[in-house]
């Protein structure tokens, strides 16, 4: 197995997890602390760099209603007293991601150590960071995933028409995974852009392109420090039309998109067209024991951290 150089970790989440129940400062920074450690341990490594939210995120710029709902909602004031407290520790502990999101700065960072060459992965809960290819870890699940750029691409391009409720992001009204993904059915990647652009013509009329931008602008995970800012229509287009390789298989456009991706804590592609183009690796390739050292048994030097080789 190759060595894993580098973990990116997005941090946000654990902050809510530690603070789960009644208990001391001290006990909550021990829970985060060890958290983080654990990452490192369960995929082998001793390097890592965890990103907390910051301040002056550009995308209030975009629009001061960005995750408005999350402020409306009610929370119970002794565990938001408890989350603040541990923020204000973690802060300090770890890399706060000003100016920007924590996603942002893992992409970026992520990025990086991928045009090294390094084997790098990515920690993370959340699901707005499936649009970064690579290697994905969930440290709840325990389980390692492999995210080619054609499949990011395309989770992008679904969010794009739906938009985010949860975070207040408008997107097309009526349009939820199962219609987005009809959209794309049976599409190239270097269709999707212009399906998306031509769908909010067609749904939106004249305010189409306002709409758009903010919503690219709030979705959009930035890929350079420059762009940590928002962006204007020609620089949204020219980051978000597809640069990777022609004509890729018809059937990632059509498969469910969790069934698109490698799960690599058993090795074994899902469909028909992921065997096709990935392998289906034996039982004893995949050995035995825990599901993390399952996964870490996939990390295989004929896989760069891109995902652009076969598990063959």
């Amino acid at each position: 197995m190759p060595k894993v150089d580098h973990v990116v970790i997005d941090g946000d989440s654990a902050v809510y997890g530690a603070a789960w129940g009644p208990k001391s400062q001290k006990e909550m920074e021990r829970q985060y602390d060890r958290a983080m450690t654990e990452i490192m341990e369960d995929l082998d490594t001793p390097s890592a760099t965890v990103y907390i939210k910051g301040k002056d995120n550009f995308r209030y710029r975009v629009t001061p209603n960005y995750k408005v709902g999350r402020a409306t909602r009610k929370m119970d004031p002794d565990y938001q007293r408890r989350i603040d407290n541990l923020y204000a520790y973690v802060q300090e502990q770890y890399a706060c991601s000003d100016g920007a999101e924590a996603d942002d700065y893992c992409a970026v960072h992520l990025g990086e150590l991928q045009a090294e060459g390094k084997v790098a992965i990515l920690s993370h809960i959340d699901k707005d960071l499936n649009m970064i290819p690579g290697y994905h870890w969930n440290p709840t699940q325990k389980k390692l995933r492999l995210y080619r750029p054609d499949m990011s691409y395309n989770f992008l391009m679904r969010q794009l028409l739906m938009g985010d409720g949860g975070d207040s992001i408008q997107g097309i009204p009526g349009i939820g995974p199962k219609k987005a993904c009809g959209f794309l059915h049976h599409q190239q990647p270097q269709e999707f852009w212009d399906t998306v652009v031509g769908t909010y013509k067609k749904e939106l009329g004249s305010d189409w392109k306002k709409v758009l931008v903010e919503t690219a602008n709030l979705i959009y995970i930035r890929q350079s420090y420059d762009d940590f800012r928002p962006l204007d229509w020609d620089e949204l287009e020219a980051r978000l039309k597809w640069s990777g390789p022609l004509d890729c298989p018809h059937f990632l456009a059509q498969m469910d998109f969790e069934a698109m991706s490698m799960d690599l804590d058993h090795g074994l592609a899902r469909t028909y067209g992921e065997k096709k183009l990935w392998g289906n690796p034996s039982i004893s390739d995949i050995g035995s024991g825990t599901k993390v050292s399952r996964a870490k048994k996939q990390l295989r030097s004929t896989l760069n951290a891109l995902g652009a080789s076969s598990t063959k």
